[in-house]
């Protein structure tokens, strides 16, 4: 297995991620878009934890269409030194990566955006100087990006068994991996409403 990137969250919060991500995430639960809000899909949100400290939250949108996945994340904190509101898009189609966006929210905020153009990927800077590279062989990989952690709840899926490997592009550096996953039985958290909700809990 190919080590991730220096700059991901360590072992142990990924294993605290996953285990949650199958059902619900830091005592909250993924719950269907009410049709109030006007939105479709499913809305998981996420509280943030700096220690033992709430510092703010991300939230992950899914809306499934005959095969295609549009997916629309928010990474907000509010509290420390990394405050900051950062929104991702992804949206793959067949089961592979049509589109990648990640960009702060503010006026001219930075981000990057990956695409695919002529059966390759194309990762190009938004509001700065950033070379545009493309690459192949990577459509069909998931994404990793370590600014963020919404995004693994959109790998729950490829998981099975005791043990899954799966091979990720790295949005920022641009290069290729595999993290391999081994199932760790399930364990309880609390969902919103203090009931007790049945998880996977999952090493990487």
């Amino acid at each position: 297995m190919s080590s991730p990137p220096a700059s991901v969250p360590s072992h142990r919060s990924l294993r605290a991620l996953l285990a949650i991500a199958v059902g619900a995430l830091f005592a909250l639960t993924a719950v269907p878009a009410s049709a109030a809000d006007g939105k479709s899909g499913h809305q998981t949100t996420w509280t943030v934890f700096q220690g033992d400290r709430k510092v703010g939250k991300e939230t992950l949108r899914v809306v499934n269409k005959s095969g295609r996945i549009f997916a629309s994340g928010t990474r907000k904190i509010t509290r420390g030194s990394a405050r900051g509101h950062r929104t991702t898009h992804v949206q793959r189609s067949g089961g592979k990566l049509a589109k990648y966006i990640r960009k702060e929210k503010v006026r001219l905020g930075t981000g990057v955006k990956a695409f695919e153009k002529g059966g390759m990927l194309r990762v190009v800077g938004i509001n700065q100087s950033q070379e545009a590279r493309e690459h192949s062989d990577v459509l069909n990989r998931r994404v990793w990006d370590p600014t963020v952690l919404h995004w693994l709840a959109l790998w729950t899926g490829q998981l099975s068994g005791n043990e899954s490997t799966i091979g990720y592009f790295d949005i920022s550096s641009q290069t290729t991996g595999s993290a391999t996953f081994k199932r760790r039985g399930t364990t309880k958290v609390a969902d919103k409403d203090g009931k007790p909700v049945e998880v996977v809990r999952w090493s990487v």
